[in-house]
């Protein structure tokens, strides 16, 4: 929008002008149609009137102030982030304050402080002769925010002021007026005085996030989330890289090996237009061909019929239960937005490090590589200084740091599949499913970074633990009360609380089974009490757990690291 700001003065009057002319796009020109995949937002802005204007009559030496009636300013959007509404001069060879009204040769100054309408127009206050400033009806500054305003401002910059920024869009139009102020004398020539100003409407930048799910640790594309001021953005140009198939693009849909996407198709480097008028959280997965020879980066066992944990978005994750899938071994669970508003699983974990190898392990946990080969005796690791065993599924001493899990077995588990549907009715609870899972030591719970020494004693430990066995995108809860979240508790404990302390609402909240634990070679407590770890350090030799029986619960509990506990896990 153009502004004119103009002086005409005759033997009997003087006529202050500022002119208006309206872009309907704004600056982005995001009103543009046509675009693909993705909904496009409109700005549309009116001005009342072209031309804002004062004529002031005979002036007097005392100086004669006048303002000019409200011209009003309407912005609609359908643009979900909003908008920023701002005013400059397009005058460039004005200096950097505000810029003068001219007249030929003639040069009225620039109004230099804000002034309130009592000041401006004072008979008095000759000091603010042959000035003039505008007066919008809103207006931005670093210290107060965006607020009405009633005081008369210095005349905008190159740089220009900012008048509104909305966070959301707005289907009914927001409204403003701008009028402009001029205090003139007798000592300056008759005539019109002008300078130019432009009003700009602005898209506000669009947040979005990008995840890969690729399942391969070669060239993985960085996950993206931040924001832009364009219409479209890029997808990684990375190539991921496995061994034995071929790498055939990115589908907003899961898809098996060799099967064609039935979503949309995205190449390396290819562009992706942003909606603005909706959230962008744009979840890929890698499709790839061929038979997988070589060995590999690890076989991804996502059939496809779930989605996939591994990075998966928060959207996923609703206020109702739903099922998702491990990357690395195809086991299902169960998930859900509690009363906390975060994204707890609602089974324990039942992952086997043992059978698992490590190439799935890789890339699909929430550990770096360095840790699994510790825990998996991979990578070159010697058995002096191994961090744990996997063969060994057993606790074989008493007190052992080195064994990383136990499967639960009985008479009905010849096969040893790695964990046991409890038969016992006692066990089960919430949901019912009686599942126990895979009890863990924190060697493993932590997936080798938090064993200390060689893997049989305990060290002094520092800090907690930062990596864990839990899916890539996921992690275990912050446990105790020491631990500051956003209410100063642990995260058992604020779920306790959201569930008003309530033992039975929060074990049924959260399906906990009364699955027991492991130590000295046998499982205990099983159908009586459930224990499960956190990433919290308590002392040197324990860390935080919950704990839950049939009629209690201790969020803030702890239990030596060489027991065998549940493991849940928290989307990060």
């Amino acid at each position: 929008m153009i502004g004119m700001v103009s002086v005409r003065h005759t033997r009997q009057e003087k006529i202050l002008t500022l002119i208006f002319g309206a872009v309907a796009c704004g600056v982005m020109q995001w009103c543009t149609a046509g675009m693909v995949n993705a909904a496009s937002s409109t700005l549309s802005l009116d001005l009342a009137s072209d031309t804002i204007s004062v004529d002031i009559g005979a002036a007097n030496a005392n100086g004669t102030f006048k303002k000019s009636a409200n011209n009003t300013i309407s912005v609609t959007t359908d643009h979900y982030t909003g908008y920023t509404l701002s005013i400059k001069s397009t005058d460039t060879s004005a200096s950097t304050t505000s810029p003068s009204l001219k007249n030929g040769s003639d040069t009225m100054p620039s109004i230099t402080s804000s002034l309130t309408e009592e000041q401006f127009s004072s008979i008095s206050a000759t000091n603010y002769n042959n000035k003039y400033g505008y007066l919008p009806s809103r207006i931005c500054t670093n210290t107060n925010g965006c607020t009405s305003n009633t005081s008369f401002l210095p005349a905008p910059t190159l740089t220009g002021d900012i008048l509104d920024k909305t966070s959301s869009a707005n289907p009914t139009a927001n409204t403003y007026t701008m009028a402009i102020g001029a205090r003139i004398d007798q000592t300056i020539p008759f005539g019109s005085y002008s300078n130019t100003f432009e009003v700009l409407l602005v898209a506000n930048a669009i947040p979005y996030t990008i995840i890969y799910n690729d399942g391969v640790v070669s060239d993985m594309p960085v996950d993206v989330d931040t924001t832009s001021m364009t219409s479209s953005v890029t997808i990684s140009s990375n190539t991921p890289v496995r061994d034995g198939y071929t790498f055939n693009g990115w589908c907003t849909v899961q898809v098996a090996d060799n099967e064609s996407c039935t979503g949309t198709i995205y190449a390396a480097g290819s562009t992706y237009t942003l909606d603005q008028t909706g959230t962008n959280n744009l979840q890929l997965f890698a499709m790839w061909s061929g038979s997988g020879g070589g060995g590999g980066y690890g076989e991804d066992h996502c059939t496809g019929s779930y989605p996939c944990m591994q990075n998966m978005p928060v959207t996923t994750c609703t206020t109702t239960a739903t099922e998702v899938q491990d990357r690395r071994d195809g086991n299902v669970y169960k998930i859900q937005r509690l009363a906390d508003g975060k994204c707890w699983m609602l089974d324990n974990l039942r992952l086997d490090l043992v059978a698992t190898d490590q190439a799935t392990l890789q890339g699909n946990t929430n550990a770096s590589s360095q840790t699994l080969d510790y825990l998996k005796n991979e990578g070159g690791r010697s058995a002096g200084n191994n961090y744990a065993t996997a063969g060994v599924s057993y606790w074989t001493s008493s007190y052992s740091y080195s064994a990383p899990l136990i499967a639960i077995k009985d008479a009905s588990d010849t096969e040893g599949t790695g964990w046991k549907p409890d038969t016992v009715a006692s066990v089960k609870y919430g949901d019912g499913s009686g599942k126990i899972g895979v009890y863990y030591n924190y060697c493993a719970a932590s997936a080798g970074s938090y064993c200390y020494g060689n893997g049989t004693s305990a060290s002094t430990s520092v800090g907690d633990a930062g990596e864990d066995i839990c899916p890539a995108g996921w992690r275990m809860p912050i446990g105790g009360a020491d631990t500051v979240t956003t209410d100063g508790k642990g995260e058992y404990q604020a779920l306790y609380t959201a569930y008003s302390s309530n033992a039975t609402n929060f074990r049924s909240a959260l399906s906990t089974p009364l699955s027991g634990g492991f130590s000295n070679g046998s499982a205990y407590d099983q159908g009586s009490y459930g224990y499960f770890w956190s990433s919290t350090r308590y002392d040197d030799n324990s860390m935080y757990d919950l704990f839950v029986d049939s009629s209690f619960v201790l969020p803030q509990s702890d239990d030596y690291r060489v027991s065998g506990s549940s493991v849940r896990c928290l989307l990060r």
